[in-house]
């Protein structure tokens, strides 16, 4: 009797321990069960018929068949869908952590698309050297989702934001000012546009990625103004040097302003540092080895790892 007692204590135990991997399979069982009833009624109402037919010739209508051996044969079909079903669910006596709550990711890349960054103050020219930092970024991003962004007089959408990275590393190389529709440099556009993609893709906070190579003094105000009531970060990487160089176009010829002056952009990091500060960004100038992307990714990754660390804890 004792150990009759402990066997059903240890069914007992094991069943409580019992989780499923995959609970919405058992959803399943309910037209497994509404299939039976009706099978069942079909049964029951065919056993009547046979009470008002000779059993001969019902005999002959279902070819020698008998209704207690369609029956049994019911049983074997109905346990084998139910032993299915319950391993689909994935049973287990091993409890799987599971997070309080889970924290999405999402990046946006903005890219400088003004004449601008053909300036070759870095070999062989800023927007070589921005193109291959991209694609770093993009290698080297732990999870979420990313879009890209391109501006120069306007900004515009080139990628919404996708979990496929191989896709947009397609389509940076073929980002050059040239083929932008307006020239010009509108940062604030570009960063409007960002911060939208992310709340129509349902993301209350993000990431936004920006490379350039400066901003005017008189844009200043506009980009601080916007940053300050911006719910999503901003980091800056900025690509060039203090020194400048000049504007090498596609013909080969430099960029002259309209007095005939050559056009040497030089970068102003204290201005871009001010700005990914207000958001809580990183900034980094670009650099040759893959540190700037480290330090990049790391406060992208902020959120991520916060997540990761509640999901351990709560297992």
């Amino acid at each position: 009797m004792e150990s009759l007692e402990m066997l059903v204590n240890q069914i007992t135990q094991h069943a409580m321990q019992l989780h499923f991997l995959r609970p919405q399979w058992l959803w399943a069982l309910i037209p497994a069960a509404v299939i039976y009833g009706l099978i069942r009624s079909i049964k029951h109402r065919q056993n009547q018929a046979t009470n008002m037919i000779n059993d001969v010739l019902y005999n002959y209508l279902t070819q020698g068949g008998s209704q207690t051996q369609s029956t049994q044969r019911l049983w074997p079909l109905l346990l084998g869908a139910v032993l299915a079903i319950v391993a689909m669910a994935g049973p287990t006596t091993q409890k799987i952590p599971k997070p309080v709550y889970d924290i999405a990711q999402a990046k946006v890349i903005v890219m400088d698309m003004s004449l601008s960054m053909r300036a070759t103050d870095i070999a062989p020219d800023r927007l070589s050297r921005m193109s291959y930092k991209a694609i770093d970024l993009i290698n080297a991003n732990n999870g979420g989702e990313i879009g890209l962004i391109a501006y120069a007089g306007d900004a515009f959408v080139i990628s919404p934001i996708t979990t496929d990275g191989t896709n947009l590393n397609a389509l940076i190389p073929g980002l050059r000012p040239e083929i932008m529709p307006e020239f010009g440099s509108e940062p604030e556009l570009a960063l409007e546009k960002a911060a939208l993609m992310l709340e129509q893709a349902g993301y209350l906070n993000g990431d936004i990625i920006w490379f350039t190579d400066g901003v005017d003094y008189d844009q200043m105000p506009g980009l601080t103004s916007l940053l300050q009531s911006m719910p999503h970060r901003v980091s800056i990487l900025s690509v060039g040097t203090p020194d400048g160089a000049p504007i090498k176009l596609t013909n080969g010829q430099l960029l002259k302003d309209s007095s005939g002056a050559i056009v040497i952009p030089r970068l102003d990091n204290a201005s871009l540092q001010t700005l990914a500060g207000i958001t809580n960004g990183a900034f980094t100038p670009i650099t040759a080895d893959e540190q700037d992307i480290k330090i990049i990714m790391q406060v992208a990754d902020t959120l991520l790892a916060d997540a990761t660390k509640l999901n351990t804890l709560q297992g």
